[in-house]
């Protein structure tokens, strides 16, 4: 059997296009939310082939419409128009969820962050997340808790073969 089959809308998986690595490190993520994307014909080839940069993007509502800001799509070596890599594009939301994400990053130190680039049922949709900056204490405890989480990981696994403690 096919496996575009078995998911009922022509399309097996969803596939990840690009990941903001440093967004959970940088922020502390309170509310994710997936929107669309409003791209250009070579925006979309370029993105399938992986070449999109989300690490310095970041979104901001203008005129009631939610924009991503900072992002870096590569431009396809093929392509003879000219192409502005890392113009503002606008992402698909809902009016109450706009409203909703405005209401929520008024605070100082809160704002929208992309976390993901993916298709969907053939569409490219992004990830974003609501996120409070974090400081550099913040950012130093929580590597300091990942180091120990890793210890304890380890030792259970020592301990679950047998080994020296």
């Amino acid at each position: 059997m096919d496996s575009k089959c078995l998911s009922g809308f022509g399309y097996s998986r969803m596939k990840v296009f690009s990941t903001n690595k440093k967004a959970h490190y940088l922020y502390e993520i309170s509310e994710k939310f997936e929107a669309g994307v409003s791209l250009e014909g070579w925006e979309v080839r370029s993105i399938r082939e992986g070449r999109l940069n989300l690490n310095q993007a970041h979104a901001k509502i203008k005129d009631g419409e939610l924009w991503i800001i900072g992002s870096h799509i590569a431009p396809l070596p093929q392509s003879s128009e000219s192409q502005n890599s890392t113009r503002d594009r606008k992402l698909l939301l809902k009016k109450k969820q706009i409203l909703d994400i405005d209401r929520k990053i008024e605070p100082k130190g809160v704002t929208v962050v992309p976390l993901k680039a993916y298709q969907s049922r053939g569409r490219i949709k992004m990830e974003i997340a609501i996120g409070k900056g974090r400081t550099k204490a913040d950012k130093r405890s929580r590597i300091l808790e990942e180091l120990d989480r890793r210890d304890a990981k380890e030792s259970v696994k020592r301990a679950m073969r047998g080994g020296d403690y």
